[in-house]
């Protein structure tokens, strides 16, 4: 079968075939199985290719040394490098071409009180068609709120009565100390269609230059003349790129967010989904995307009847409860609550120094590729041939480097995994 809903392929499929850069790539289990494994291969491939090319880039000037000294021994030794080039060259795994990808970062965000969201009573309806009434809400710091239910049944109105954008037919709702909102609304009547892609920021932020929207617009993947679009002609995913970036630009600590996925590509989809992962601020999301809500969800919100209730956990959490009716409760004891917080937290702490401990060691791979180049310089130096107790000493420190590099990336790789 042919899918774009992640969450279905993850509950019928056992393999999983990709096409991508023209060639057919497959592998064993569902999708998510088949993306981690896709990642080690990519980041494997990637490593041993620098390593390959650093050995190719140190044996070519040996070669130019050679060629220096033009004796024909010495143009014997040239040629059997060349061999050894063309031997590595051989060998090395090749690369995908790199795709235009977003680059989406929420960064560091001002920290709100414990409590976000407050919200007692809210009721609407139309023409005489109750959508929901009496609903109560309590959204705390660092919660990620997924709001469902079907087409129809009020979600996004909502989202609306919370940014008092449609009017309440009773109740009241307030955000908590130091929350700052960002809205992403699902049809993007906010962006000004008579502007162009660049007017659009530029207009929004006249903190930044032009160069820095220019800057923050490739990021977006809007380069050359896609800055110069009139934001009326973009696609559905071009103005939810420009929403995002807007949003960004903003540095909420709460996010409002309704089908921010709708029209992303997969690729797309999964960036927003890290960068969301990483976000360090309280998240409520109307969303149709399971994968999506699986991955990011600690609380669900739903529909039931005029009623919206609430359910601790993820998708799978919902699923469960609509299969059994188990497990759902608006009205869990305070200690549940306070356990379940407290667990949240300490999984956050956790995965936060996992992601901290992963940027040090890719920094410190980085640094021993440097440490290693130079070395490898200074062994291919004339002088450093003829001098034993240097060569010994910069081939024990290069061994050092390439031991410390085998056991960073072993670990990254399970810290990855």
């Amino acid at each position: 079968m042919i899918s774009h809903d992640r969450y279905f392929l993850d509950r019928v499929t056992s393999r999983t075939f990709e096409l991508s850069a023209n060639k057919l790539y497959a592998g064993k289990g569902s999708y998510s199985a088949y993306m981690k494994t896709k990642a080690l291969r990519l980041e494997t491939d990637r490593r041993e290719y620098e390593k390959g090319m650093l050995e190719i880039k140190r044996i070519e000037k040996m070669i130019e040394q050679q060629k220096q000294f033009n004796q024909e021994r010495n143009y014997i030794t040239i040629a059997s490098k060349q061999k050894q080039i063309e031997r590595i060259r051989a060998t090395l795994p090749e690369l995908p071409p790199k795709e235009r990808e977003l680059k989406l970062r929420f960064g560091e965000v001002l920290r709100s009180g414990d409590e976000v969201l407050i919200a007692e009573g809210l009721s609407k309806g139309y023409s005489g068609k109750v959508l929901f009434r009496d609903v109560d809400l309590r959204i705390f710091r660092g919660d990620r709120v997924f709001l469902l239910g079907p087409n129809g049944c009020g979600k996004s109105t909502l989202l609306g009565l919370l940014m008092n954008s449609v009017p309440k037919d009773a109740g009241i709702a307030y955000f908590g100390h130091n929350v700052q909102v960002g809205y992403f609304e699902q049809t993007q009547r906010s962006l000004m269609q008579d502007r162009t892609v660049l007017e659009e920021i530029y207009g929004s932020f006249p903190r930044l230059t032009v160069p820095e929207c220019r800057s923050l617009l490739g990021a977006f993947n809007f380069r050359g003349e896609d800055i110069e679009k009139n934001m009326r002609s973009l696609s559905g995913g071009e103005r939810a790129r420009v929403a995002l970036l807007k949003l960004i630009l903003r540095k909420p600590n709460f996010l409002i967010m309704d089908e921010p996925t709708n029209h992303l590509d997969a690729s797309s989809r999964e960036v927003l989904e890290e960068a969301l992962a990483e976000y360090e601020g309280t998240l409520l999301c109307v969303s149709h995307d399971r994968y999506f809500v699986n991955r990011l969800a600690n609380k669900i919100l739903y529909f039931s009847g005029t009623a919206v209730k609430t359910l601790d956990g993820n998708y799978d959490t919902y699923a469960e409860f609509l299969r059994t009716g188990q497990n759902a409760s608006t009205d869990a004891p305070a200690e549940k609550k306070l356990n379940a917080y407290l667990l949240r937290k300490e999984q956050e702490r956790t995965e936060r120094k996992r992601l901290s401990r992963v940027a040090r060691i890719e920094a410190r791979l980085s640094e021993i590729e440097a440490e290693k180049n130079a070395v490898s310089e200074q062994l291919s130096a004339p002088e450093t041939a003829s001098d034993y107790e240097l060569l010994l000493k910069l081939t024990a420190q290069l061994q050092v480097l390439e031991d410390e590099n085998a056991a960073l990336e072993t670990e990254w790789l399970e810290l990855s995994e």
